[in-house]
């Protein structure tokens, strides 16, 4: 259930296309933009179920530069 419920807020929140796929389906070994995000996610230690992923990019961006 806790699944679902990131998907559908990825995709509401990075307002993705009904074929875009949101971080928390992807598997980051791709070259789409979602696996390329979930890299990004990975590397400053967000987990790929946030709700609002590129939010969670910018306040580590900020906190960690």
């Amino acid at each position: 259930m806790a699944e679902f419920a990131a998907y559908h807020c990825q995709i509401e929140s990075l307002k993705l296309k009904p074929w875009e796929e949101p971080p928390c389906h992807c598997d980051g070994d791709g070259d789409k933009p979602g696996d390329e995000l979930l890299r990004k996610m990975f590397a400053a230690g967000i987990s790929r179920y946030h709700p609002d992923s590129l939010a969670a990019l910018a306040e580590a961006e900020a906190a960690y530069g």
